[in-house]
């Protein structure tokens, strides 16, 4: 996974707007800039998800640890953890 900036948290807080997170899984078989296999589309199948609610964190770890968790997740597989983790995670989305 990509390195989990802040960037996010810091704008929802300064627009004191809550986010709403989304994930992406297969993007990166889609398109490789790699010169030794020609920029080859492996695949054509993309899955996006978008977590329902929106959620106000309270500092940029709890962003970080929850981002990383729930879309890490679906990013590396391709599908949500189990409902009951993920609850546990997305609990204060509203």
């Amino acid at each position: 996974m990509q390195p989990i900036y802040s960037g996010a948290f810091t704008l929802s807080r300064l627009s004191r707007r809550p986010i709403k997170m989304m994930s992406l899984y297969g993007l990166h078989r889609m398109w490789h800039p790699d010169e030794n296999i020609g920029m080859k589309c492996d695949a054509r199948e993309v899955a996006v998800r978008v977590y329902p609610g929106r959620r106000a964190f309270k500092d940029a770890e709890e962003f970080s640890s929850t981002f990383e968790a729930v879309v890490g997740h679906f990013g590396a597989h391709g599908y949500d953890m189990p409902d009951e983790e993920l609850n546990i995670w997305l609990g204060s989305a509203k």
